[in-house]
């Protein structure tokens, strides 16, 4: 409630933010690099305590949890995968140390991992390096997902785990993302509005505020602040329309099919460049190396489209 919270003193981060949120919403929150997004979800997760202001679980002040039974809340998903240097199912047991073997294959399944892991010499007792470093991008991310499958916390924290991957990982992961938001109260951070359509509520950090953009143009959000936990709630609502990304290349396998269109590299790349929403409808892969890929992004009309190539 009316939460303010600054680094520094007399340089506040954050400032009178409220809002409150049900069981089981999905709460999408958008705004520029530096705007607060992870400082917010820091704040809820008591790395950090408002400066002034309070926030209430379930009508219970979070500085009145034991800080360990509080995390114990949430399972977090973010944009680069914290993995130690040991074997993948230590990796994925870090959400739930007392995780049988069973258990943890089944949360490697849910997250579309457990092929891969399988199909390794060691299986689940491969070394991932320091950080991950034998691991892909799109693996690493899977075991995160893992990981927050297994620890199956009622309040998930999503910050941007698509962001840094191609477009058949992205497919996989947000196909895994729908599972594990299904039931969950869950907050999804995003630099921009468009890629949390389908969210039950969408905030925007603007200048250390949050608002509430309605159709009409933002307003700044005055409900009562709350964040409520629990495992059931309304039926999950689908987190964006689900156009699907063709091929026009026969060697582009037909996983390369993406649901979620707002979420492609290339067309956030493309709306950031514009400073506009896209209106495309599909985006075919014209090409794909190990360096790049190439896509078309197909607008309603011939005019619209858009060619994109993209590179490490």
């Amino acid at each position: 409630n009316r939460v303010l919270f600054g680094y520094e003193p007399g340089r506040p981060v954050l400032e009178d933010v409220s809002f409150r949120v049900e069981v089981g919403m999905r709460i999408g929150i958008a705004g520029r690099t530096g705007s607060g997004k992870t400082t917010l979800m820091s704040l809820l997760t008591r790395f950090y305590d408002p400066t002034s202001g309070s926030i209430a679980l379930d009508g219970v002040d979070l500085r009145d949890y034991r800080i360990a039974d509080l995390r114990n809340q949430f399972a977090i998903v973010l944009q680069e995968p914290v993995l130690f240097s040991t074997t993948i199912g230590e990796n994925i047991a870090y959400g739930r140390p007392d995780a049988t073997a069973a258990e943890i294959v089944a949360a490697a399944r849910a997250a579309d991992v457990h092929d891969f892991v399988s199909s390794l010499p060691e299986g689940y007792d491969t070394l991932v390096g320091e950080r991950g470093m034998t691991l892909s991008g799109g693996e690493r991310q899977r075991v995160s997902l893992a990981r927050a499958f297994l620890k199956d916390a009622p309040i998930l924290i999503l910050d941007e785990p698509t962001s840094s991957v191609d477009v058949k990982t992205e497919a996989t992961i947000i196909d895994a993302m729908e599972r594990l938001m299904a039931g969950r109260t869950t907050f999804m951070i995003a630099h921009r509005l468009s890629t949390l359509e389908g969210c039950d509520l969408r905030l925007e950090l603007s200048e250390g505020h949050v608002m509430v953009p309605p159709t009409n143009g933002p307003a700044r959000a005055t409900a009562q602040p709350s964040v409520a936990s629990g495992s059931s709630g309304p039926p999950p609502t689908p987190l964006l329309q689900r156009p699907s990304v063709s091929t026009t290349n026969d060697s582009v396998p037909s996983s390369k099919r993406v649901q979620h269109l707002q979420l492609l590299p290339a067309v956030r790349a493309w709306e950031q460049l514009t400073g506009a929403r896209s209106s495309f409808s599909t985006v075919d892969v014209l090409k794909e190396s190990k360096g790049s890929q190439v896509y078309r992004l197909r607008g309603d009309q011939p005019a619209e489209d858009v060619v994109a190539k993209r590179r490490r």
